[in-house]
């Protein structure tokens, strides 16, 4: 129950910024989209548009933070099949290893390049 004669605030809304807001931050939206189409070509994508996408929209669209989760899904990719090398390079090892008879791995120009 509110009390008589006071008022309840609301909280403050942030305010949108406006095309002519985005038009005086010029030089640093043309940085966003640099960087963003770099990181598109770094990741095998194609560059972004402007006719396809206006600097507003690329703005709240947040393309460094979807394409810095990218990188995240590819790190831990190449993380888990990291794990997956080593464990199967450990396999091959205990077999070349422990069995009773000579292996001998030799390049094209037949040096010996391992032997158990």
């Amino acid at each position: 129950m509110k009390a008589r004669g006071k008022k309840e605030r609301a909280a403050p809304k942030k305010p949108r910024e406006s095309k002519d807001a985005l038009a005086g931050d010029r030089k640093y939206i043309e940085y966003i989209w640099e960087k963003v189409n770099q990181l598109l070509l770094v990741m095998g994508t194609l560059p972004l548009k402007p006719e396809e996408l206006d600097d507003e929209t690329l703005l709240d669209l947040d393309p460094l933070g979807i394409i810095a989760g990218s990188f995240e899904q590819v790190l831990a990719h190449l993380k888990e099949t990291n794990q997956e090398l080593t464990i199967t390079h450990d396999q091959l090892q205990a077999i070349f290893d422990a069995t009773g008879v000579g292996i001998s791995i030799i390049d094209r120009d037949f040096r010996i390049l391992k032997c158990n």
